[in-house]
């Protein structure tokens, strides 16, 4: 008598092949949400989630498939950054040393002061203390 495939208690045959599992794999190494990764690999987001509850590993693989686009984007900056690559040093540092290069605006604290008078006028009052230049 030919047995059942597991995890499956309606008897259908599953359809989390190797080969699904694979697609499905090669879908989270790109950066494919859990979504897209389903419709790459053929099956329904519950088919997905109910294989995650049968092999709870598959979940932590899954995560780390994920992380792989953002290792090579840091690989391929520090490469860039090695090679000389000035404006990549220049992106790079402005995001991760922000203190020391971000490029931003500084407001004195003077300035802000000034503004405070005006805070509570309403429109109206505002519009009559810009001067009405019509020529």
């Amino acid at each position: 008598m030919p047995t059942k495939p597991t995890g499956n208690p309606v008897g259908c045959p599953t359809k989390m092949t190797p080969e699904t599992v694979q697609k499905l794999e090669e879908g989270f190494l790109i950066g494919l949400t859990d979504r897209e990764c389903c419709l790459f690999g053929g099956i329904v987001p519950q088919t997905l989630y109910n294989y995650i509850k049968e092999h709870p590993d598959f979940s932590t693989r899954k995560e780390l498939l994920k992380d792989q686009p953002r290792i090579k984007a840091k690989q391929n900056i520090v490469g860039s950054i090695n090679d000389g690559n000035v404006l990549d040093s220049k992106w790079y540092a402005e995001r991760k040393s922000k203190k020391e290069f971000s490029v931003r605006t500084e407001v004195e604290t003077s300035e802000v002061d000034e503004l405070k008078e005006y805070e509570d006028l309403t429109s109206e009052e505002l519009r009559k203390l810009i001067p009405n230049d019509t020529k």
